[in-house]
């Protein structure tokens, strides 16, 4: 299966602790950080009562926010990245505390570092309305993650990474990790910078494993059939027979283009990274395209840049494409966000009516003769050859046209 970078499931499962940390496209359950674009060794992060290091970041207006401006308040200093999966998860339970305790001068600010403006601009969009805490941003971006701040001074190496910095502006507390639920070490944190804090309330302090206690990826493991069916009857959160919800993606051209606008004839949805869809896909759009299936191809957890470099290699692709403006965010990309599936490729089939009929996540050929099974059972008429394949791989009976679910 494909993810950011390329790795296999297998070796992706098979960590189990917070040292083996991962990029924000695979499962949160394989860890719950993961690491900065540096090959630096990792450094001892800011112990307690060190003062904390001066830095100046770029608010969403394009104003200057410097560690100064939070004098006499405790400061919680969230450094993330919108690609973070683990960062993102655990924004609500962030932004929980944030206000929860406002009221006693605790100020939460999140930094978006190693990352691009764009990115940065794009999540600013979509979230800053539904969060009571400021995100800016590190002028260091992506290429001078090496020379941040919050690197060479904070010593940061993974995301997310957590200071508590009290009203005299000495660190009180690393955290680092994240994750979905309500996080309660943050605030014996905050009761430790003189916040008041009910601590009765609260679980012990050592209660919570992180790495225990993520859940398991909405999508599962992969194209697991159930109930003996060759099709899934789920694609990750979704059910066969459930209306898809409808969304816009940006085209080729600069337009944008609605899933509702493929209705009336089954489609035939793919959402791949940056290396692009898989070549079976457009093979399929091409035989079937007289039949009236309609292909979509979605870029997902890619920067648009890369997106713009597939179109101008590939000028004519045999289906419509479009690229998710979530870019690398991926807890806010349609994947996750319509079908609860954190892994790349997906393919999808949503009849005419626009409701699923059944989906499957990677590359395998299996998924290729899934998606035959899938195509056969909306009225598309196989080829032979599709046909004998599917047959081969136990999707259908030898008789022409009995094919199974």
């Amino acid at each position: 299966m494909n993810r950011l970078p390329l790795c296999l499931l297998a070796a992706a499962l098979s960590l189990s602790s917070p040292s083996g940390v991962v990029r924000a496209s695979e499962p949160l359950a394989a860890a719950t950080s993961v690491p900065a674009s540096t090959n630096s060794a990792p450094q001892r992060l800011l112990t307690r009562g060190t003062p904390a290091p001066s830095f100046s970041v770029v608010g969403a207006n394009g104003e200057t926010i410097r560690l100064s401006d939070f004098s006499g308040k405790i400061l919680i200093l969230d450094v993330s990245a919108t690609w973070c999966g683990p960062c993102q998860a655990a924004m609500p339970n962030n932004d929980r505390i944030a206000r929860k305790y406002r009221d006693q001068g605790v100020v939460l600010l999140g930094v978006t570092a190693d990352d691009t403006r764009a990115n940065y601009d794009g999540w600013i969009k979509r979230n800053a309305a539904k969060y009571a805490f400021n995100m800016a941003f590190d002028p260091a971006g992506r290429d001078g993650w090496n020379t941040s701040i919050f690197h060479t001074a904070y010593q940061i190496t993974s995301f997310p990474t957590i200071y508590v910095i009290g009203r005299d502006g000495k660190i009180i507390e690393t955290l680092t990790g994240g994750g979905p639920g309500d996080d309660f070490r943050l605030e014996y944190a905050l009761a430790r910078a003189g916040a008041k804090v009910d601590l009765a309330s609260l679980p012990p302090e050592s209660a919570r494993d992180l790495t225990a206690s993520q859940p398991a990826p909405k999508g599962g493991a992969g194209p697991q059939p159930s109930g003996g069916s060759f099709t899934p009857e789920r694609l990750g959160g979704v059910t066969r027979g459930t209306p898809i919800k409808d969304f816009s993606v940006l085209t080729s051209s600069g337009g944008t283009v609605r899933l509702s606008e493929f209705r009336s004839h089954p489609v035939l949805l793919h959402f791949n990274t940056a290396k692009g869809p898989q070549a079976w896909v457009g093979k399929l759009a091409q035989t079937y395209a007289a039949q009236g299936l309609q292909t979509l191809v979605v870029f997902s957890a890619t920067e648009k840049a890369e997106f713009e470099r597939w179109v101008a290699e590939n000028p004519a692709p045999p289906f419509s494409v479009a690229w998710d403006p979530a870019g690398k965010a991926w807890t806010d990309n349609l994947t996750n966000t319509v079908f609860g599936v954190g892994m790349y490729p997906v393919t999808a089939v949503i009849d005419a009516e626009g409701k699923l009929w059944s989906g499957a996540i990677g590359m395998s050929a299996k998924v290729q003769t899934m998606t035959y099974s899938m195509l056969a059972r909306n009225g598309i008429q196989l080829t032979d050859e599709h046909f004998e394949a599917l047959v081969a791989a136990g999707g259908a009976l030898p008789a022409r046209g009995t094919v199974a679910r």
